[in-house]
Order: C-alpha cells, then structure tokens, then sequence
C-alpha cells in the first residue's frame, strides 16, 4: 500500500518549513506521495487524488479540522515538545476513531496516555539535518558554550508568591525543589507525586495546564542559573538574553544576544556546548542536542534514560547529573584537555546521527506504524 497524504501546513511558515520538506522528501524516497491541502477546495477533490492520510504540525490547518475528521482515513497530527494548545484540540477531537497523536516530547505522551487513553499515540522523534559540512567548517574557536535565553525568574517568583493561596505557592514550591534535584524528573510526574501528598484530585487537568504555564520555563530556567553559576573560573561562554548579567557571576563570560543563525554558527565554532533539558524533554531525544551532534560539536548533556538508550554512557561520555557540579566540571576539563578525545567522540556521534535521524530513516519508521506489511 503506498501512502498519498493531505499535508495541512504553510511550507512558507519559518518555524516548520524544513519539518514540511523533509516529510515530502522523505515519504517520496519510499515511494508515497504528498499534496498540500490548501489546493483543494472540497472533499470530492481530495477523493479524486486518492488521499488516505491527512498528516498535520501541531494546529496547522485547524480551521479545517472538523471538516477534515469526518472523512474515513487517519487523521494524524504531530505534536513538537509540551503544547497546551495541542491538548484542548485533543480534547475537542478525542471521540474521532481516525485521529492520531504523535510527539517527540515524552512527557507531553505520558500525559496524553493518562487523560486521553482511548487516543491512538506514538513517539515520533525530530530531525536535525544541520549536518556538519566542509563549506560550513568552522575552526573551534570556545572552549565551552552555553545557547539560550533566561526569563526574570526573581519577579515571576515574587508575582507567584503574591498571586497564589499559600497552600498552592507550597505545593509549587516543593514541585520546584523537587524537579531541581532530579534531572529525569517531569513536571507531570511532579504535579502527580504532590497531588496524591497534598490530597489534589490528579485528574484536576485545568490546575495542572495552570501550573505548567506558569512553571515549566520557570523551573528550567532555575536549573540554567544554578548550574552554570557554579561554574565560575570555568572555560564557559554564554549567549543569549541580557537578562543573564543579572543572574551570572561576574567570573563567567556572558557574550551577548544572538539570531537564530547566529546560534547555528556559535554551535559550530565550539568545542562543547551544554544542554539543560527541559521537562517536555527529560523522557526523549532531545532534538537540540541532536543539533549539537550533526555539526560535529560535543554535547554535554543532563542526565536523560531515553537519550541513554540511544548513546549509552559506556560508549558516549556525554551525561552529567544535576546534583554534581564537580562531575561535570572534571569531565569538561577532561575533555578541553584532551583534544583527541573530543574530536573521536565528535566522530563517532555524528557518524551515528547522519546515519539514523535523517528524514528517510524518520519516515521509514512513520511507514512502519502506518502502512500494513511494511518492515
């Protein structure tokens, strides 16, 4: 059976315009076939090109959703890290026997799997294909960086404090503490674990959305201060918001703001670059660290079982824990000490990213969940 599949998407949009591409490109090596869904007009069109999947990123298209869902073919939506829009449109649609949830986050699944059970899901992992090449060689110039933006995490705290009942700014409190100490820790197995201490009904989803708003980027950002501000004295650059003099010890080097192609060109010129997962990636493959791997830098990386499963510690010294500092300033001075051995892990890993997360190889995995008889 060959897949022809209605794409509900803008290949114009800038946030998904290489996802789009690569789909199309990857289903056409196996030999299916793709249509953007905004040349056709009615359901006789679509019939007419013999459609039998509809395919769509995160709510694109979702003012043809309902429409679309009645047609007797699967419904696939593919959902990118934790989305809360996602969930209410999960919510409307949960009763359509043709639709389908995937995601490369695994704790957005482990969510889905306890409120929704009745809905078809899967993992379904991104792709970087930012692959290292020789027009693109860069000479490593940092020694260590870190990529990424910080919020004010001083006055969402203090507006937390000021607009929540002092039973629900503990519960956040101890969720928050929690989560700094265990970097496989989510913030839904947090809220879960307090909901039974506290005696919260866990199935309270509209307090849950509510504090994941509130707390996801908040608690990541916390892991982001206390980790690099305890590297002081170490070989460490960091980009990202001007907010980050505030927060960061004089010691460290704070570089600047940066575009988006900017971030590309800084992965490329270091040595290292750090990675804090965030909960929505704590139980995947996180595809920023993916990014890191296919242009040829070394990631180091928190703690992550299912990042492990894929590049096992015993081949791939690449994790460090939350709770030791020393750990990961030891291996990191290991490593800037001992060129080769970043260059052979640089190697090895990319090797094995070019090989296994390209849109082919994704798309062969999608042919396998969706197509009878398919290996």
């Amino acid at each position: 059976m060959s897949l022809v599949i209605g794409l509900l998407g803008n290949k114009n949009n800038s946030d998904t315009s290489l996802k789009w591409q690569g789909i199309e490109d990857g289903l056409a090596v196996l030999g299916h076939k793709c249509y953007y869904l905004d040349a056709f007009e009615t359901t006789e069109e679509i019939n007419n090109a013999r459609i039998n999947m509809l395919f769509t990123i995160n709510k694109q298209g979702m003012d043809k959703w309902k429409h679309l869902l009645e047609l007797p073919i699967p419904f696939v939506m593919w959902s990118t890290g934790f989305s809360v829009d996602c969930i209410e449109l999960i919510q409307s649609y949960r009763s359509r026997i043709n639709f389908v949830v995937l995601s490369d986050s695994g704790d957005f699944l482990n969510y889905i799997r306890y409120r929704f059970p009745e809905i078809k899901q899967s993992v379904f992992y991104d792709v970087f294909e930012t692959f290292y090449s020789k027009d693109k060689e860069e000479n490593k110039v940092y020694d260590v960086s870190y990529i990424g933006d910080i919020s004010d995490i001083r006055s969402i705290k203090n507006e937390l404090k000021q607009n929540l009942s002092n039973e629900a700014y503990q519960i956040m409190h101890d969720i928050v503490t929690l989560m700094l100490r265990n970097s496989e820790m989510t913030l839904w197995e947090a809220y879960r674990y307090y909901s039974l201490i506290y005696g919260y009904d866990n199935r309270d989803h509209e307090l849950f959305i509510d504090l994941y708003t509130k707390l996801s980027g908040y608690i990541t950002d916390m892991k982001k201060i206390n980790i690099l501000s305890k590297l002081k004295g170490q070989r460490v650059h960091i980009w990202g918001d001007p907010l980050w003099k505030k927060y960061l010890p004089s010691e460290l080097k704070y570089m600047g703001d940066i575009s988006s192609d900017q971030k590309d060109e800084i992965i490329r010129k270091s040595k290292i670059v750090l990675n804090i997962d965030d909960s929505e990636y704590v139980h995947s493959l996180n595809p920023y660290v993916l990014k890191i791997m296919s242009n040829k830098t070394l990631p180091l990386t928190t703690y992550n079982i299912h990042m492990q499963r894929e590049f096992p510690q015993k081949d791939y010294d690449i994790y460090y824990s939350l709770m030791n500092n020393d750990h990961l300033k030891l291996k990191m001075n290991d490593y800037l000490d001992n060129p080769e051995k970043i260059l052979t892990m640089t190697e090895e890993i990319y090797d094995h990213v070019s090989l296994k997360f390209t849109w082919q190889e994704r798309m062969k995995k999608f042919e396998t969940m969706f197509v009878a008889g398919s290996k």
